[in-house]
């Protein structure tokens, strides 16, 4: 084994904002991701001995039992109840008029 390549995610359930230049030249192999931007991370991995294939990717996401219900979507703000608050619909959600 090739020590220069290998490649590392820290993978996060819920949605996460992380600077990678934190990281400094461990970016380059060292990953900080969430669900929503899993795919994106894996398909950037850059290695002469490591790279991943789109099926590889899907088996990858499919192993990990993320699904088409973990991609982010833009929440649509609207207000509720009287204290003006913002909440987001889920995305099954229909929009009702009241």
């Amino acid at each position: 084994m090739d020590w220069r390549h290998v490649s590392a995610v820290v993978l996060f359930a819920r949605t996460i904002e992380f600077d990678s230049a934190v990281l400094g030249e461990l970016r380059y192999w060292f990953h900080v991701t969430d669900m929503a931007r899993i795919a994106q991370t894996l398909a950037g991995v850059r290695s002469p001995s490591i790279s991943f294939r789109p099926e590889e990717i899907r088996l990858l996401l499919s192993l990990l039992g993320i699904t088409d219900g973990h991609r982010y979507r833009l929440p649509r703000p609207h207000r509720h109840g009287s204290l003006g608050c913002l909440s987001s619909p889920s995305p099954d959600a229909s929009s009702s008029t009241t």
